[in-house]
């Protein structure tokens, strides 16, 4: 779903650390009424939303490295006591096997674009021109989170904000060993080549640590 406050409208891209900045939002007695479906965007937003009463107020939403978000999609799945009952791409691209998975959310998404850069640029890319944004990242998500809180008005100082543990952290802290999401060389290739240019355009001089990624 979006959140929407008198200060700003929340997207929540699917494994960005949503949950974690609900969480902080209502510590500080933020509040917010939710539209749409869950993880809706525009422009289906703009069904229920007129875009007149979003010109005084800001876009935010938060986006993560490729590399990471399957491994968060995976893991989440993995541990999760549904499973595999999710959307279309979990039920399509579902395996055990976490290389597996990862070559399946290409195929899934056609082969050419990897399935993460589709599903953020499908919140990024379409959100209306003439809306004030803020677009931070999941790997700086609490600097970035007060930045935009303070940005847009809805914090005055970073001491507003209230100390708060990471929530649904989905990669490979404290996972069992058949939930530890790792790459092989071939897997991590084609991800660089079918989401390079999400990587690119958002992570160009981002290094990713290499523990996180390989045995």
């Amino acid at each position: 779903m979006a959140l929407l406050t008198d200060k700003f409208l929340f997207l929540h891209i699917p494994k960005t650390g949503g949950t974690y900045i609900r969480r902080v939002l209502d510590l500080l007695s933020i509040k917010g009424i939710e539209k749409a479906q869950h993880h809706d965007s525009f422009p289906e937003l703009l069904n229920i939303l007129s875009l007149e009463d979003l010109l005084e107020i800001t876009v935010i939403c938060f986006i993560r490295h490729p590399l990471t978000w399957y491994q968060s999609r995976w893991a989440y799945r993995l541990s999760s006591v549904h499973g595999w009952r999710g959307n279309d791409l979990d039920f399509s691209c579902a395996s055990n096997d976490f290389n597996i998975f990862v070559n399946n959310c290409i195929d899934y998404s056609g082969g050419e674009l990897g399935w993460a850069s589709r599903k953020m640029n499908k919140f990024i890319n379409n959100i209306p021109n003439g809306l004030k944004t803020i677009i931070g990242k999941q790997e700086n998500l609490h600097n970035d989170l007060i930045s935009a809180l303070i940005q847009c008005g809805a914090i005055i100082s970073e001491t507003d904000l209230p100390l708060s543990p990471r929530l649904n952290i989905s990669l490979n802290d404290d996972k069992p060993a058949h939930a530890i999401a790792k790459y092989n060389q071939e897997t991590y290739e084609r991800v660089l080549r079918a989401d390079g240019e999400f990587i690119n355009r958002h992570y160009k001089n981002t290094k990713i640590d290499q523990n996180i990624l390989f045995d």
